[in-house]
């Protein structure tokens, strides 16, 4: 059968974004998934519900740090932030509260990651200053809803939740903000395309609070392990063709000239979106995904892209056990046994 509401959205969100998704379990290969997503539509802020963790072991996703999780075996909900956004955590629900609930602040921003599971009675939360994003799977209606806060959603975008069981999509993941001045956009939501294993569809939401300018240093990371150094050698190779001459006393600019050189030269054959276990198969396999129609289709694609990150995590992990030399370098040894 195919998928009721199939329609994706005419102008997906520009700039940082928010990334929320019910995860229906939390793995590995998930995590490689989700910081694809992350990765391609600028997340800032990560919200997972129903991450069912007991610890942090599975809750890593390469550029982002875990800020606040609840850990259970059926429900739990994990905020994870990017590496360069200065956070910090301002609350989470009780144990004994039904509705799982955590509250992060960045920069004055307030952000709420809500999982209310669907057998529990959905309980009170907590009230922030504007500005404030409520986003999570609520799974239910509830009369306070519209008080002080606005809705964000589109009706011409797909169901973010579709049942397998009784074939009809419904929309739990929600997106409440503190509604903004005449001057402020309103904030922009986007329904994504299927996540693999999960009846659930990530949604991205950009809000122009996101974007503040904050003076830095720009801090440049290359991944060494994955340069192209023939054609880097080349182009640097060149370098004497292109820079001023030695006699010219201005060092400055030749210094300048130099390193503007180099960091080109950097951005062209060093890659900086790095993703573990991510390859051009995983692309494929997520572009496949993400044009599937049929339902049996797409559960066919999610078990494959799973199962091929499972599988090459686990041959990676094999090469860098069979590689281990105690002759050569006891250091790294002892570091891959800590990690076992």
């Amino acid at each position: 059968p195919k998928e009721e509401n199939n329609l994706r959205v005419f102008q997906e969100p520009t700039g940082p974004c928010i990334l929320q998704i019910n995860v229906e379990g939390l793995t590995r290969a998930k995590c490689v998934v989700i910081n694809h997503l992350a990765q391609e539509h600028n997340a800032q802020v990560i919200l997972l519900q129903e991450t069912h963790t007991k610890d942090n072991s599975n809750i890593k996703i390469y550029g982002y740090h875990l800020i606040g999780a609840i850990y259970h075996a059926h429900h739990g909900v994990a905020t994870l932030v990017k590496l360069d956004k200065n956070a910090k955590h301002v609350a989470q629900s009780p144990d004994e509260d039904t509705t799982q609930w955590i509250a992060i602040e960045i920069e004055g921003f307030t952000f709420v990651n809500i999982y209310k599971p669907p057998s529990t009675q959905f309980s009170s939360l907590p009230r922030y200053r504007h500005p404030v994003i409520y986003a999570g799977d609520f799974n239910c209606q509830h009369s306070n809803w519209g008080y002080g806060l606005t809705l964000l959603f589109d009706k011409k975008q797909a169901n973010t939740f579709f049942s397998a069981r009784w074939q009809s999509g419904t929309n739990p993941d929600l997106v409440f903000f503190s509604p903004t001045n005449n001057h402020m956009p309103s904030p922009q939501c986007s329904v994504l395309s299927r996540f693999p294993n999960s009846q659930h569809r990530p949604v991205v939401t950009f809000h122009p609070v996101l974007v503040t300018i904050t003076p830095s240093r720009p801090s440049t990371r290359w991944n060494f392990l994955k340069v192209n150094w023939t054609e880097f050698t080349k182009e640097t190779s060149s370098f004497l063709l292109k820079l001023p001459d030695p006699n010219s006393t201005d060092v400055n600019d030749s210094y300048s000239r130099f390193c503007n050189m180099i960091i080109s030269t950097s951005n062209n054959h060093i890659p900086r979106t790095y993703i573990p276990s991510w390859d051009e198969e995983c692309t494929n396999l997520a572009s496949e995904l993400e044009s599937a129609t049929i339902t049996e289709r797409a559960q066919s694609i999610d078990s494959a892209l799973i199962e091929y990150l499972d599988n090459k995590r686990k041959q990676e992990w094999n090469n860098t056990v069979s590689e281990i030399d105690m002759k050569h370098s006891s250091r790294r040894a002892w570091q891959t046994i800590n990690r076992l």
